[in-house]
């Protein structure tokens, strides 16, 4: 179970709003390439979302903890005298493993690999923005990071002895870091190649901007995102799949998901590198004068949430998805583990699991969209009801600490029906989360506060795998970490009753009309929705980010 956190299949993981910045009629001037888009160059676009993603949905999500795990585990030893072996075939055991001069369970050691990722995926995600919109260093920045996060995948394979476990979180962690550049990267295009192509360039050559002209747009990027989702999602579950069947045919070892995770970066070289060759340079506008270019990602998003004073609506609906995506893509980190622990499953059994997400994610994301145009609901209230669906897995997880309960994730019936239960609440949490925000950005402000919100998601993911780390470091027992993500989704839901969807509309329609916020750019594209028709929600992804999260990282 996975959530590219991070996440979303997309979003890193799961969808595909911009992260770009309004660019100013002053840089009109620039080298800037405003060349017309091609299919070749959105083929290529859809290619390299489908070669990078099983990274955030296979090795970061997925294989990657459990090899972290598994080998920590190994040469674990037990809390008892802290000199006898860990006996791994107990589900209750309770040990250590001896990190310089610390104690700390295996399950947590890999957690916590998560909590140094998303601290450093965010310090990159935000320092690095200029580079996804100013330049001419963007497809070079983009086959650099993609290069070394493919070698990285592939170090994977030189992991041989349990001792080496630590070895195996460094890939993980550098890996993030190489494909979130990549990923901020690969993003910048979305609004360049909607901006060129050539249904919008025909409605805008008949005047000025208006609400006809803006709707071309967005259905030209809802198009492209919808079916870049599509691309990538199938990459992920081919490549769960091969995974999968490479564990069955090498048998339950550690080394077989090592193979898996390579098996993602054949995956990827096989489709990235067709993927260069058909994406354009897309040089940018020149840097702002006067700014500096490490700080002018921290300058912007600072800049933005100023604002929060005048817009309470819409960063009350950040503050949900602060709180219920963390939670939400700790719980898909936290559950593989903790089967894995619990269950001792096999490594094929734990891949068919985290590919059961993914299709009744798919179940999910229709049947909601379906409720909501048949009953005429509003965003706001299913996104509150799928919220309060979602609290059944900690709250299921953790009746497990009751002395004679029956159920409490105990078997492997119940972790299938847990499974099947995330996957089909997780797309609907993800797609209406997007939805209702969407709706509460000001018009022509869209890339600004949609990098705002991809920024909170890095900010929030590193709170519910480091409480479920500590709890379990502590107690030895996963059970507590499911506990203590519950006042965290409590959390969400509270904020949650303080978002009012219509008065963000008056206020970002007021907003608009102060001297200080008119500066807006006939450039920019608003990317408003991950819907296909821009009234519901899109399936979207677990993938990781982790988020990636994901995973990178539902449909």
């Amino acid at each position: 179970m996975s959530n590219h956190s991070g996440d979303s299949l997309l979003s890193r993981e799961s969808t595909l709003e911009v992260f770009s910045l309004n660019r100013d009629n002053a840089n009109s001037g620039s080298a800037e390439d405003d060349s017309e888009t091609s299919d070749r160059e959105i083929l290529g676009w859809y290619l390299f979302g489908a070669a990078a993603e099983p990274f955030f949905s296979v090795c970061s999500s997925i294989f990657g903890p459990l090899v972290i795990q598994s080998r920590a585990r190994n040469v674990a030893v037990q809390t008892i005298d802290y000199l006898t072996p860990c006996n791994v075939s107990d589900p209750n055991y309770s040990c250590v493993v001896l990190v310089g001069g610390l104690r700390i369970d295996p399950t947590a050691f890999s957690l916590y690999g998560t909590v140094v990722s998303v601290f450093l995926q965010l310090l990159v995600f935000v320092t690095l923005s200029a580079a996804a919109d100013y330049g001419a260093d963007r497809k070079k920045l983009l086959l650099m990071s993609s290069v070394t996060g493919l070698i990285l995948e592939y170090a994977w394979l030189t992991i041989t002895r349990d001792s080496q476990y630590w070895i195996a979180s460094v890939l993980s962690i550098l890996g993030n870091v190489a494909f979130g550049v990549a990923f901020v990267i690969y993003l910048s295009y979305l609004p360049i190649m909607t901006r060129n192509h050539p249904s919008v360039r025909e409605a805008m050559s008949r005047g000025p901007m208006d609400s006809g002209k803006e709707s071309v747009a967005l259905t030209v990027s809802n198009k492209i995102s919808s079916k870049a989702f599509v691309w990538s999602y199938m990459s992920a579950v081919i490549v769960i799949v091969l995974g999968a069947g490479a564990a069955m045919f090498l048998g339950n070892t550690i080394y077989s998901l090592q193979i898996a995770i390579a098996l993602g970066a054949v995956w990827g070289t096989i489709f990235m590198f067709p993927a260069f060759s058909m994406l354009k340079a897309r040089p940018g506008p020149p840097f702002p004068e006067n700014e500096n270019y490490w700080l002018f990602g921290w300058k912007r998003t600072i800049n933005t949430l100023s604002k929060a004073r005048d817009l309470p609506s819409l960063f009350y609906m950040l503050a949900v998805w602060f709180c219920v995506s963390d939670a939400m893509g700790t719980l898909g980190s936290l559950a593989i583990l903790f089967a894995s622990k619990e269950l001792n499953a096999s490594q094929a059994t734990l891949a068919l699991l985290a590919l059961e997400v993914y299709v009744f994610g798919v179940f999910g994301a229709i049947f909601f969209t379906f409720v909501q145009k048949t009953f005429k609901v509003s965003t706001w209230r299913m996104l509150f009801a799928v919220q309060c669906g979602c609290f059944v897995v900690p709250v299921w997880g953790g009746l497990g600490l009751v002395p004679g309960s029956p159920i409490g994730l105990r078997t492997l019936n119940e972790f299938v029906i847990i499974s099947a239960w995330y996957g089909f609440m997780l797309s609907a949490q993800q797609s209406f989360s997007r939805v209702l925000y969407a709706d509460m950005v000001p018009v022509g402000k869209e890339s600004e506060f949609f990098a705002l919100y991809e920024v909170s998601d890095k900010g929030s993911s590193w709170i519910g795998p480091l409480i479920s780390a500590a709890a379990t470091d502590l107690t030895h027992n996963n059970r507590y970490a499911f506990l203590f993500l519950i006042p965290l989704m409590l959390a969400g839901q509270f904020f949650m009753l303080r978002v009012d969807p219509a008065a963000a509309k008056v206020e970002a329609s007021t907003i608009l009309n102060r001297p200080e916020y008119k500066q807006s750019s006939t450039s920019n594209v608003p990317i408003i929705t991950n819907s296909v028709d821009g009234k519901g929600p899109m399936p979207v992804g677990p993938t990781v980010r982790i988020t990636r999260s994901a995973l990178s990282s539902t449909v």
